[in-house]
């Protein structure tokens, strides 16, 4: 049973931080294209 919790809350945890790794990604993304054009 806690297992199956810890397990859920690290895979919670990984897609929250990978979701604002990427958002900031492409927000630093956008930030180049603007200033290029």
């Amino acid at each position: 049973m806690i297992n199956i919790f810890l397990e859920r809350i690290s895979i919670t945890a990984v897609a929250y931080s990978w979701q604002t790794c990427t958002s900031r990604y492409e927000n630093s993304l956008y930030s180049m294209i603007t200033a290029i054009s």
